[in-house]
């Protein structure tokens, strides 16, 4: 178990390599500053200060919420069929770099509200400077995308910066064991896209794939699938 001793014990013998990269250490840590700052779990600050304003009604930080009512479960296929996985998030293990639980109807509010930099039906939850900072990138990254079409080359304030096609593409993605997830939008055109599985086999990413190309009127379709057999054999 991680905890607040062990974390600062650890986070004290890190080899600091004095250059940027994306990792969860720093939403870890970020989920601490909004403790120490505001003097709320960084659950509840998330929730009074954009998702509620934001009218994003299931987003979640805690899975004693997450899997109540009417909530796919983490599954894995075993035997021919998708069974619910033995192991899935507590509110122990749902920490600030993983994770989240929401509604595609809430992905899509939370799609809207970066699209128009920081507001939504009028409302603006965060300064425009910063929803831009966000969306322009800050340091470059190496490694590639699976995405045809696409490059992933740096990462702005939380979300990772590349193209797709000819356009600029804003995106992230997750999961965990039994989950996947997949968040883009191309600011040029004004279109987004959000997908969660309950599956940590890639499906968002075709679906996006799929949808991306119909939207843009490209007719070349691409065949994900070979892709997706290197990326499960490696």
């Amino acid at each position: 178990q991680i905890t607040e001793d062990r974390y600062y014990e650890l986070l004290k013998s890190a080899n600091i390599e004095g250059k940027p990269d994306y990792t969860n250490v720093h939403y870890t840590l970020l989920g601490r500053v909004i403790e120490s700052v505001s003097g709320k779990n960084w659950r509840d600050f998330l929730a009074a200060r954009l998702f509620e304003p934001a009218g994003m009604k299931s987003a979640t930080g805690y899975a004693s919420e997450l899997y109540t009512g009417d909530a796919a479960l983490p599954s894995k296929s075993w035997e021919g069929n998708l069974v619910p996985t033995e192991s899935r998030k507590t509110d122990r293990t749902m920490h600030a770099a993983g994770g989240m639980g929401t509604s595609i109807a809430d992905l899509a509010r939370w799609v809207r509200l970066n699209l128009n930099y920081g507001e939504i039906d009028g409302i603006r939850l965060v300064l425009e400077k910063s929803a831009q900072a966000m969306q322009n990138m800050e340091t470059k990254i190496s490694g590639g995308t699976p995405i045809p079409n696409s490059s992933r080359d740096g990462v702005g304030v939380g979300w990772m910066i590349g193209r797709y096609r000819d356009l600029k593409y804003v995106e992230d993605g997750g999961g965990y064991i039994g989950t996947s997830a997949g968040i883009s939008f191309l600011p040029e055109r004004r279109i987004g896209f959000a997908a969660v599985a309950n599956s940590d086999i890639p499906l968002p990413i075709v679906a996006m794939v799929d949808v991306y190309d119909r939207l843009l009127g490209h007719g070349d379709e691409v065949d994900m699938l070979p892709r997706l057999r290197q990326m499960a054999e490696q």
